[in-house]
């Protein structure tokens, strides 16, 4: 117990410094982007999270001061560095066993432990990222991690076995979470984090709301559809294959419409239009799209010719007409699934596939700035996704050169940021890191670094979401 009250007695003045910035950030935060659709319980538990983000940085990052000879200067650390695993574990042994001292034991071992154990419950608690050990637990090591690497160029101790203990503090607060977490559920959701989603939820639904989906039969057209429709969406979902639609209708149970047509074929899209026309389309999702792989000369020529046409006429064709309907309704939303393709400069061994990305991204950032202009309220953005755990692959018969990204994940983060109206949607941090890649390395070794990349896939089989 004294332990705890020396620890809140030095972050007591560190807190006090951060939480009016704190509070005046979040405050304008909520202001512009939340208005009243935030969770005060939430707040409370992030207010909590900054004070022990707080105490742990003024204990471990921020140098200290000591007075000597009318001076003051950096207090160093006597023992600077300890790479040895486990050595603290010994020592604190040593120092308990042998010399009797306790508090060496609850200040250096159980203090790292407990300092690093409120991250454990309130990060899983804040945030819906984290709800798993596995995400809660890497994000405590590697914060213990970044902790350690900056004490080296400061006077403190830098010690490997800190992060080991912080990271099983970290682990622990999780375990307390999962407890509360199972045994009293209804506490946890007063906590959880309102959405975008939730936001949807809560409007008013007297009017039926029309979601046009293509490609709807797999993978992420497939993902959209259950979303959209739990968010209370009458879904139309559009694909080739009348056996898989009719398993998305099962699952979806009521208002939701299956349409079997092939997209490739453009008078088919003029037929899709005529069927939906005069419906309240709020959001379309321009899904519908597959790519061929191998060398330009070698690649079939009709398959090529009815990518273009469904990656690029069928979304051209869709887009303009019901773009045209939401401009008069002053109300909409369109989704164009893109690629990560795009950031590249060219795509050997997918070349074909490569340029009508590009087209679609061009396209919709023109469109994009065109509606800005306008001042419309209909909103378009562009889904830059890279691989993804979808019939991709498999139908493709060729092996996944990085690792893939869950399919409800993409869903998530594609919708959620349709709604937030943000033009470029990029999921994965991996691919995020592309596009700024891109921006620095010269086409030339870029272009050969993605031949590299797809050679690696080996086929030439026809690849189709």
């Amino acid at each position: 117990m004294n332990g705890i009250l020396v620890y809140m007695e030095s972050i007591i003045s560190y807190v006090i410094i951060v939480l009016p910035i704190y509070f005046l950030f979040r405050r304008n935060y909520i202001k512009k982007n939340m208005k009243k659709n935030y969770n005060l319980y939430r707040e409370i538990a992030l207010t909590f999270l900054v004070i022990a983000i707080t105490g742990i940085i003024s204990q471990t990052v921020i140098p200290e001061f000591e007075y000597v000879n009318g001076k003051i200067k950096l207090a160093a650390t006597l023992d600077r560095y300890n790479f040895i695993p486990f050595k603290i574990f010994y020592e604190t042994y040593i120092e308990v066993i042998k010399y009797s001292n306790s508090s060496y034991f609850f200040i250096s071992f159980i203090g790292n432990i407990a300092i690093f154990m409120p991250i454990g419950i309130l990060i899983p608690l804040c945030f819906k990222n984290y709800k798993s050990i596995r995400s809660t637990v890497k994000f405590g090591c590697i914060f213990s991690i970044c902790i350690e690497i900056t004490q080296i160029f400061l006077p403190r101790a830098t010690d490997i076995d800190d992060v080991i203990l912080n990271t099983f503090g970290t682990f622990l607060g999780y375990l307390v979470f999962a407890i509360i977490n199972n045994l009293f559920p209804n506490i946890i959701n007063k906590f959880k984090q309102i959405t975008i989603f939730d936001l949807i939820k809560q409007e008013n639904m007297s009017n039926k709301r029309y979601a046009l989906v293509t490609g709807a039969s797999s993978g992420i057209g497939y993902e959209m559809c259950k979303v959209l429709n739990n968010l209370g969406f009458y879904i139309i979902a559009v694909a080739r294959s009348k056996d898989k639609l009719g398993k998305l209708k099962k699952e979806c149970k009521k208002n939701i419409e299956i349409i079997s047509l092939d997209l490739s074929v453009e008078e088919n899209v003029f037929k899709l239009y005529e069927k939906i026309r005069g419906k309240n389309i709020n959001v379309l999702i321009n899904n519908a799209g597959f790519g061929v792989f191998g060398e330009f000369i070698n690649t079939n020529l009709d398959n090529e010719l009815n990518m273009i046409n469904l990656n690029i006429k069928c979304v051209h064709i869709l887009t303009k007409l019901v773009l045209k309907d939401m401009v008069k309704n002053n109300y909409g939303y369109i989704l164009n699934v893109s690629s990560s393709a795009t950031f590249m400069p060219a795509g050997p061994l997918m070349s074909t596939y490569y340029a009508t990305k590009a087209y679609v991204q061009n396209i919709t950032d023109s469109l994009n700035y065109e509606l800005k202009k306008k001042g419309n309220n209909v909103w378009i953005s562009s889904l830059c996704i890279g691989p993804t755990k979808t019939n991709f692959n498999n139908v493709a018969n060729i092996k996944a050169s990085q690792k893939e990204l869950d399919v409800d994940f993409v869903t998530f983060v594609a919708l959620e940021n349709l709604f937030k109206k943000k033009r470029v949607i990029i999921p994965g941090i991996s691919n995020k890191l592309l596009k700024i890649i891109v921006r620095i390395l010269p086409d030339s070794l870029l272009i050969h670094l993605n031949y590299l990349n797809q050679k690696r896939k080996n086929s030439k089989s026809i690849n189709e979401k």
